[in-house]
């Protein structure tokens, strides 16, 4: 009866022992575990030649000056407009270029004059093409946004017409072009829509120096230190796919 009992118990032993010996004598016995499993982890653009297309709204400053004596300028004051924004670029790793060109509605300027006897407003509308050059430095990306910051030079074609002066020089109706040195600083963040779309939501600070002066015999009348502060929504399209999402 023992030995009926000794050998029920050893064949099972027997048959693992024989299993786990064949396993390793297997050719490939060493399976590799499965590749981990992609996850999202954001959007990492490359590198590649993009289009933009950008909608702004600009809040603007200036300074009014006169020529003529005795007469006290107050209360200056830009009106907002809204900018559009057409360009191409290269993007290469982290940093990237671009070249643009932006059009602004014409921006109301007044501004309050007295000459101790009288007081009125004065007037014109400044509109400006914008041709800028433009650098910026990508900060990295979490989650599909990439903040960026920038910087960017050019030349603006400035339109200062229909002025109203309510007395005080030039005539009324007086207006005039010229092009003035641009610069500006911008800051913001993209955020991946697909692989070839990225949402651009945007800063910019653009400073324009002074506006060309309205002048005639009897004087002139000029708006300084010309800047603007700026929210920008625009898209840009890469051409290629530039590192998807991974």
């Amino acid at each position: 009866m023992s030995r009926i009992r000794s050998l029920m118990l050893g064949a099972p032993l027997a048959i693992l022992a024989a299993t786990a010996g064949q396993a390793a004598d297997m050719p490939g016995g060493d399976y590799p575990l499965p590749p981990e499993q992609p996850r999202y982890s954001g959007f990492k653009a490359l590198h590649g030649w993009y289009l933009r297309g950008d909608i702004g709204y600009r809040f603007g400053t200036g300074t009014a000056e006169t020529s003529a004596p005795g007469t006290a300028l107050s209360d200056d004051k830009l009106n907002g407009t809204a900018s559009f924004t057409l360009g191409g670029g290269l993007k290469l790793d982290w940093f990237r270029t671009d070249l643009t060109l932006d059009y602004a509605a014409p921006a109301k300027f007044h501004t309050t004059w007295s000459n101790g006897l009288t007081s009125a407003e004065a007037s014109a509308r400044i509109q400006s093409t914008m041709l800028l050059a433009n650098g910026y430095v990508d900060l990295g990306t979490w989650y599909g946004f990439t903040p960026y910051v920038g910087a960017g030079v050019g030349s603006s074609f400035m339109r200062v017409s229909g002025y109203e002066g309510n007395g005080l020089p030039p005539t009324d109706g007086a207006s005039i072009t010229g092009w003035r040195f641009t610069y500006a600083g911008m800051a913001g963040f993209a955020f991946a829509v697909s692989p070839n779309l990225l949402l651009d939501v945007g800063y910019r600070y653009l400073n324009f120096g002074d506006a060309p002066a309205l002048e005639d015999a009897t004087g002139s009348f000029k708006v300084k230190d010309l800047a603007a502060h700026e929210i920008r929504l625009g898209l840009r399209w890469y051409f290629d796919d530039i590192g998807g999402f991974h």
